[in-house]
C-alpha cells in the first residue's frame, strides 16, 4: 500500500531561508524534490567533487583494512579527524610509489649486471688510472666477427641465449669500433642492489603495516566524513531546489510528508512562525512514494525495487504478486530437500544479519516453504523421484496415474499453464481498479469488456459440463460478445470517438489474440525449470552411484564429494533460475497486464544523517 502524502509549500524571507532549512532538517520528515538535470554553481560542483573522493577514499579503506589484533593504540590516539587520516594516507602512499619506483630501477639494475657476474666497481677505477680501459659490450650470435679477437684483446664473459657479453681492454687513449651495443654499468655493484632491494622490501612491509593500521583505525573517521559530506551535499542541493521570486527576496520551496507525520511537521511550522499551505498532491505530480505492508509483503518490497516504485495514485502491485512470486519459486525449484535447506539457511543466518540481508533470510524461509510445498507434491527429494520408488503413498498414487495413463509432470505442466491463466487475469482486474483509482471508472470499461469475454468463455467452458441446454449457452455466449463489443470495441476510452475507439479496439483485439497466448505460455518455463533441476539431482546421483569403488570407507568419500558439489551447483543454479524467472513473468506477464506505470520516487525525508 502506498502511503498517502501532504504537499507543503513554504513562503520565505531570503535572510531566513538557509536557517529554516537547518531546522527543517532537524525534523526529518519533509522530503523534498530537488531539481533534475545539472545545477549550475561552483560551490556546489566543489562539493560534488568532494564528495566523490571521499566515496572513493571509502572504497580504497574498505579494501585495504585489516583485522589486525595489535593495534598501535598510540597511533590510533593521533587520528583526531578524517582530514588528519586523508593527510597520512597521502603521505603513505607517496612513500610507497616513491619506494617502488625506487625498487623497479634497482630491479632493472640487477637485470643489467646479471651476465657479467659481482665485482666491486672501484676496482674499475684503479685500472683506469694505470692507463687502460675496460669496456663493455654486447651483441648478438649474427652480429658476431671472429675478426674482432685478431684486433681487439676480447674476453668473452657470459652467453645468454642468441646474446654474447663480453670485454674489451685498450689504452685509455685507444679507440674500439666494433658493431656492438656498449653497456652502461650501473652506478652501484650487484651487491649493492641486492641489499637495497632487500632493505626496500622491509620497508614496504612497514608501510603495508601502517597502511593497514592507518585504514583500521581511520574507516570509522573517514566514514564519518563522507555522511558530513554527502549532508552538505544535501543541503546544497535543496537550498538550490527553491525558487526565488519577489526580486530574489522570497524563496518558495515546494515538500511533501505522510499524512501520518503531518500533525509532527505543522507544529514545527507553527512554533517558528512559517508561513505555509497545505494541500493533497495531484497524481501528475512527482509525489514521493513510501510503501506501508504487512510482515509477509514487506519481504517481497525488495524484488519490486528491482524494476521501479510504483506512481503516486496507481495501486503498490507488492501484495498482488507476492503470493504468485512465492508460489512461482517453489515450483520452479520444486525439490523437497532443497527447499528444506533453503528454509534452515533462513533461520540460520537471519538473526545474525542486518538490513537487505536480513530481509533476504527471512524471505529465504517462505520460498523454501514453498519449495518443500512443490517438491513433495512434483515427488522429488534431493533429486530421488519418490513416485518411481513408490515410497509410502507416492506408490499408490503412481500406480492411479498410470491407470489413467497420466503422469505427476502431465499434471504439472497443466497446472503452470492455469497458474499463468489465473495471474493474467488477476493482473487484468488489477489493471481495471488501478484505472478506475487513477482516472474514474469510464477509464477501466474498455479492460472490463475484456474481462468480460474472457470470463465468459470460461463460464461457458464451465456451463458445457453441467447439463444446461445449449440454447442457454448460446444466449450467454451473445450476451458476453455484445457487452466486449460495446466496451472493448466501442467506449474503450471516453476522451475519444466512436470511430477512432472501434480502430483502437481493433488494434487491441489483435494484441490481445497473439500477446495473451505467448504470456500464458511464458508460464511452460515454471515446470521446464522445475523438471531440469530434479533431473540434475537425479544425474548426480545416479554418478555418486556409478563413480563409488567397492572399498567402504572410499565408497562414502567419494559419493560424499560427488553428491556434495554436485547437489550444490545444482542447488545455486536452482536457485538463481528460480529467482531470475518468476521476476521476468511478474515484471513482463503481471505487470504489462495490470497496466504498471511505474517511475516512481522513493520518499527520502531531507535530513542529517551525520547525527544517525
Amino acid at each position: 500500500m502506498i502511503v498517502k502524502m501532504k504537499k507543503f509549500s513554504f513562503l520565505l524571507f531570503h535572510k531566513e531561508y538557509e536557517s529554516f532549512l537547518e531546522q527543517l532538517r532537524s525534523v526529518g520528515l519533509v522530503h523534498i524534490n530537488e531539481k533534475e538535470g545539472e545545477v549550475e554553481d561552483p560551490q556546489f560542483d566543489e562539493i560534488i567533487r568532494e564528495l566523490s573522493r571521499i566515496d572513493a577514499l571509502v572504497k580504497e579503506f574498505v579494501k585495504l583494512k585489516g583485522e589486525s589484533d595489535t593495534l598501535d593504540i598510540k597511533g590510533v590516539k593521533k587520528y583526531k579527524s578524517a582530514v588528519s587520516v586523508i593527510e597520512a594516507y597521502q603521505k603513505l602512499l607517496e612513500e610507497k610509489d616513491a619506494l617502488v619506483v625506487k625498487q623497479q630501477q634497482l630491479e632493472k639494475y640487477k637485470e643489467v649486471w646479471s651476465p657479467w657476474g659481482d665485482f666491486d666497481l672501484s676496482k674499475l677505477d684503479k685500472i683506469q688510472e694505470a692507463g687502460w680501459d675496460i669496456g663493455f659490450y654486447s651483441c648478438s650470435e649474427r652480429d658476431w666477427s671472429p675478426s674482432w679477437l685478431e684486433q681487439y684483446d676480447i674476453l668473452e664473459i657470459a652467453r645468454h641465449g642468441v646474446n654474447r657479453f663480453f670485454v674489451i681492454v685498450s689504452a685509455v687513449n685507444d679507440a674500439v669500433e666494433i658493431e656492438a651495443d656498449k653497456v652502461e654499468l650501473p652506478p652501484i655493484s650487484f651487491t649493492q642492489c641486492v641489499s637495497e632491494v632487500s632493505q626496500i622490501e622491509k620497508k614496504l612491509a612497514v608501510n603495508s603495516d601502517k597502511l593497514q593500521q592507518l585504514t583500521t583505525v581511520g574507516l570509522p573517521l573517514l566514514e564519518a566524513y563522507q555522511l558530513e559530506t554527502q549532508d552538505k551535499v544535501n543541503f546544497a542541493s535543496v537550498h538550490l531546489t527553491g525558487d526565488k521570486v519577489a526580486d530574489n527576496h522570497v524563496y518558495l520551496l515546494e515538500g511533501y510528508a505522510p499524512v501520518e507525520q503531518v500533525a509532527e511537521v505543522k507544529t514545527f511550522l507553527d512554533s517558528e512562525q512559517i508561513y505555509y499551505q497545505e494541500s493533497d498532491p495531484s497524481f501528475e505530480e512527482r509525489v514521493p512514494i513510501k510503501l506501508k505492508n504487512n510482515r509477509f509483503v514487506r519481504l517481497f518490497e525488495m524484488i519490486g525495487d528491482l524494476y521501479s516504485l510504483p506512481k503516486y495514485g496507481e495501486l503498490d502491485l507488492t501484495p498482488y504478486f507476492a503470493p504468485f512470486y512465492l508460489l512461482f519459486f517453489g515450483f520452479c525449484l520444486g525439490d523437497a530437500g532443497y527447499g528444506l535447506l533453503l528454509m534452515i539457511m533462513g533461520f540460520v543466518f537471519a538473526p545474525r544479519t542486518e538490513g537487505t540481508t536480513k530481509s533476504a533470510m527471512n524471505l529465504f524461509k517462505w520460498l523454501g516453504l514453498s519449495t518443500i510445498f512443490f517438491g513433495l507434491l512434483g515427488g522429488t527429494l534431493f533429486g530421488i523421484n519418490l513416485y518411481d520408488e513408490g515410497w509410502g503413498f507416492y506408490g499408490n498414487l503412481n500406480q492411479a496415474l498410470d491407470a489413467q495413463g497420466k503422469t505427476m509432470n502431465d499434471h504439472l505442466f497443466n497446472l503452470a499453464l492455469i497458474l499463468g491463466v489465473v495471474q493474467v487475469l488477476f493482473g487484468m482486474i488489477v489493471k481495471a481498479i488501478n484505472e478506475s483509482k487513477q482516472f474514474g471508472i469510464r477509464y477501466a470499461v474498455g479492460t472490463m469488456g475484456w474481462l468480460t469475454l474472457f470470463f465468459g468463455i470460461l463460464g461457458t467452458l464451465v456451463l458445457g459440463s453441467f447439463d444446461v441446454s445449449e440454447t442457454v449457452i448460446e444466449y450467454v455466449r451473445y450476451g458476453v460478445l455484445g457487452v466486449w463489443f460495446f466496451a472493448a470495441l466501442l467506449f474503450n476510452n471516453p476522451d475519444r470517438s466512436m470511430f477512432a475507439n472501434l480502430g483502437a479496439g481493433v488494434w487491441d483485439s489483435y494484441n490481445m489474440a497473439t500477446g495473451m497466448m505467448g504470456d500464458i505460455l511464458s508460464y511452460i518455463r515454471l515446470f521446464a525449470l522445475g523438471i531440469s533441476s530434479s533431473i540434475l539431482g537425479f544425474v548426480f546421483n545416479t554418478l555418486a552411484v556409478q563413480f563409488a569403488p567397492e572399498n567402504i570407507i572410499g565408497k562414502i568419500i567419494v559419493m560424499t564429494v560427488i553428491l556434495v558439489i554436485g547437489h550444490g551447483l545444482n542447488l545455486f543454479m536452482g536457485v538463481l533460475g528460480s529467482f531470475v524467472h518468476p521476476v521476468r513473468l511478474t515484471f513482463v506477464e503481471f505487470y504489462k497486464n495490470a497496466g504498471f506505470t511505474g517511475g516512481g520516487v522513493k520518499y527520502n525525508p531531507f535530513h542529517k544523517r551525520a547525527d544517525k
